[in-house]
């Protein structure tokens, strides 16, 4: 939830410092990392760990932070690590006999 809610402060902050052309596509992307940044937290409530990885990851990437990229790189650290780790879990599970 922290991920969306800066997601949307960040994307309403730069609205105003793009030109009309690109401020559609600005809150688009804003709106798909909200709804991905949203999709994680159900995902983890409902136990679905490879879901959340992918949808921070999403989240991360799609966040339109500009030059401040470096803020993206915590979600999707984090959402690699939930789909590292949910495909040696769940690789362990498979190869058992």
């Amino acid at each position: 939830m922290g991920w969306a809610g800066f997601v949307v402060v960040f994307g309403l902050a730069i609205r105003s410092d793009v030109n009309d052309d690109a401020r559609v596509l600005v809150m688009g992307a804003t709106v798909l990392a909200v709804v991905a940044a949203l999709t994680t937290v159900v995902a983890i409530d409902r136990g679905r760990p490879m879901l959340a990885g992918g949808a921070l990851v999403v989240a991360g990437i799609a966040a339109p932070t500009f030059a401040a990229v470096w803020f993206d790189l915590l979600p999707v650290g984090v959402g690699l690590a939930l789909l590292v780790r949910s495909v040696r879990h769940r690789g362990s599970v498979l190869t058992q006999p």
